[in-house]
């Protein structure tokens, strides 16, 4: 019989460097004024095995206060690209479409783009979005809904956790001119 309950897979605790321990417990200190922490064993824990294994980055990633974006333009060339075009749209008075996904960070990233993109585009008029329907649709771009904004005139769609496995969808977006700026956390 096979167990259909899930199982957790919880990492070894590791004897982690005093240096560290003390970092954290110094910044934990600092958000609770000042008051020893109880135990900053677990969070230097939790944080090491995150990756964040120097105390630079502990402030940043402890104290929302202290947070530094990373430039958006560390992503690379891509990111130039996208940003020329979507400075071309704007010139050009053209069309654009977020495609979100349903879940909590596709919500989440389309309300995010809807409000900075609306800083530039028109809202509705210019600019619009769409979320799939779970039920009928499921995850990722659809070429059902691609013609529509086809035939509505949109020249470019920003997806927003969606889109980088469909490659048949974006082949069709391209043929019937539409350009494509794929975000997507998924490989």
């Amino acid at each position: 019989m096979v167990n259909s309950s899930p199982q957790w897979q919880l990492l070894p605790q590791i004897e982690l460097p005093e240096w560290f321990v003390a970092a954290v417990q110094q910044q934990v200190s600092k958000l609770q004024g000042g008051t020893p922490p109880q135990s900053s064993q677990y969070v230097a824990q939790l944080l090491w095995q995150r990756g964040i294994r120097q105390p630079e980055p502990l402030a940043g990633f402890l104290d929302p206060n202290c947070y530094q974006p990373t430039s958006p333009f560390e992503f690379g060339q891509e990111m130039h690209w996208a940003v020329q075009r979507l400075q071309q749209a704007h010139q050009r008075g053209e069309r654009i479409a977020i495609w979100g996904d349903f879940d909590a960070d596709g919500v989440t990233a389309t309300a995010v783009l809807w409000e900075g993109l609306g800083q530039f585009f028109s809202q509705p008029q210019q600019l619009t979005y769409y979320i799939p329907n779970r039920i009928t649709e499921s995850h990722g771009l659809s070429i059902a809904h691609l013609e529509i904004l086809a035939q509505q005139n949109y020249r470019l769609i920003v997806t927003c956790d969606t889109g980088s496995t469909n490659l048949d969808e974006i082949a069709y977006a391209q043929e019937h001119g539409i350009d494509l700026i794929i975000t997507d956390h998924h490989t």
